[in-house]
């Protein structure tokens, strides 16, 4: 990839959302996205040049995506295929960490890369040239052909369209992929100096790239949504050569499951705490999860006296590591006060 435009755990319906474009050269052979033969759990599109390939996901809940490094002047052309890092993730069932760990010595022999990686419930950040695995922080997030957030024209022009897109009261995948077709170019001050000559910083500065002269351009543009009951929309574009509006589109839809988990897993949770919930039928992660605020209440009000306030008290320390996203802050306060009024 070229551009990838995130957000992470910063809408109220959508936990991850991903624009991104894969700019390469015309003639260099790829496949579409499709469900994979070999590992029919992973959906991507596949460089049939050197193999492997620049973003996938997994029927289980895997995200991978990759963007290179763009430093002329360290290019090792006996170099393994970047795409691998990304297949190989999604083909694992290791996490982040442990993955970035199997990279011999940093993943130094690789070309500079960015990579993302991680699943629907945490998402990681690691170039080469820091090599440092950071978690994703809740925003939004733009990557290009340097470090993450770094603000070239592309990103920030990128990251403004999508952050005005999800303050929408409603979008839909077309709203996204207008921002992956702008084919503004930037001023020249403002271009970045990756060492490669101004022409062909202009050439690479708009969103959508499109070059007669180089052969090159964006070849994809990718729209991806995952709700936050895991529903996974999967869209693809690929262009003809030289022409934005001259496409062919893949979608895919399907459900990933959400993690199962134990009450007692939760921090803070306590034996006391734990059996008071599997009283009211709250006995593990995914019913306290799936709790509205209404429901809560309902459950919550059958446990008597004291027990019943304190219970609420406690589960504000148990819930810390998780999100409860159904419950919001002010439906927590709500309920509170509610039993505040009422002495229980």
């Amino acid at each position: 990839m070229c551009l990838i435009l995130l957000a992470w755990d910063d809408h109220p319906r959508y936990k991850l959302v991903v624009a991104a474009n894969r700019d390469e050269f015309y003639q260099r052979p790829t496949s579409r996205a499709e469900i994979w033969e070999d590992y029919p759990h992973i959906l991507a599109g596949r460089d049939l040049q050197a193999g492997g390939t620049w973003m996938g996901i997994t029927k289980n809940g895997r995200f991978a995506a990759l963007t290179n490094y763009r430093d002329p002047f360290n290019h090792k052309n006996n170099a393994p295929s970047r795409g691998l890092l990304v297949q190989n993730y999604l083909q694992s069932s290791q996490d982040p960490q442990s993955y970035i760990d199997s990279l011999e010595d940093g993943g130094r022999a690789y070309n500079s890369f960015n990579l993302l990686l991680g699943d629907y419930e945490t998402l990681f950040y690691f170039s080469n040239r820091e090599r440092v695995l950071r978690p994703i922080q809740p925003g939004i997030h733009g990557l290009s052909n340097s470090l993450l957030d770094v603000p070239w024209p592309k990103v920030s022009k990128g990251t403004d369209a999508l952050s005005e897109v999800l303050h929408q009261p409603h979008f839909d995948a077309e709203d996204l992929f207008v921002i992956l077709r702008d084919r503004e170019y930037p001023t020249d001050e403002n271009l970045p100096d990756t060492g490669i000559g101004l022409k062909k910083e202009r050439m690479l500065g708009p969103v959508f790239v499109a070059s007669r002269e180089y052969d090159y351009g964006t070849r994809v543009s990718t729209i991806l949504l995952v709700d936050r009951h895991n529903k996974t929309q999967f869209w693809e574009r690929s262009y003809e050569p030289l022409e934005m509006d001259k496409w062919s589109q893949v979608y895919y839809e399907f459900q990933v499951p959400k993690p199962k988990g134990r009450l007692k897993d939760l921090p803070n949770i306590g034996k006391d705490l734990e059996r008071r919930l599997a009283s009211i039928g709250v006995d593990d992660i995914d019913v306290l999860m799936e709790l509205g605020s209404k429901e809560a209440f309902l459950r919550l009000r059958q446990l008597e006296g004291d027990t019943c306030y304190n219970t609420l008290c406690s589960l504000e320390g148990a819930i810390q590591g998780i999100r409860w996203h159904n419950l919001s802050s002010a439906s927590k306060q709500e309920l509170k006060e509610f039993f505040k009024q009422r002495k229980i």
